[in-house]
């Protein structure tokens, strides 16, 4: 989406 690292937090936000 915006940026790669950005993925990373929404997945483990998503995730969490």
């Amino acid at each position: 989406m915006l940026c790669p690292l950005y993925t990373t937090i929404n997945h483990r936000s998503n995730n969490s």
